[in-house]
């Protein structure tokens, strides 16, 4: 590896902004691959267990056994809220990009570091 190979690649808000929009008309054409859909599914199930070890503080265990009751009515809805993600299939994926992510119906913040 060279020094320059080690270096970051930085590209404009444009490229990025080109992939972006490459990616989400892809989601609302096809449907994700079930590799892709398992492996998101992986990290929010992941994510709920890591709140649940948590006691306190923002997030851990008190927030979302309040948060369950004060939206459901009852604290324990822990099975059921993950329930809905493991039911997910990648059509619903596709469907949920079209009908949440339409290109012009976006707020875009770009923030940039003064020179």
């Amino acid at each position: 590896l060279s020094l320059h190979d080690a270096l970051p690649i930085w590209h404009t808000v444009d490229e990025v902004q080109k992939v972006i929009d490459e990616e989400i008309v892809q989601l609302q054409r096809a449907d994700p691959s079930d590799h892709e859909l398992q492996r998101s599914i992986n990290q929010i199930e992941a994510s709920f267990y890591n709140r649940m070890e948590r006691v306190g503080g923002f997030g851990g265990k008190a927030d979302q056994l309040n948060a369950y009751y004060t939206n459901t009515g009852d604290p324990d809805w822990f099975n059921e809220d993950l329930a809905r993600y493991r039911a997910l299939s990648p059509s619903d994926i596709r469907a949920a990009a079209g009908a949440f992510l339409p290109a012009d119906g976006r707020v875009e913040i770009v923030v940039q570091p003064e020179k």
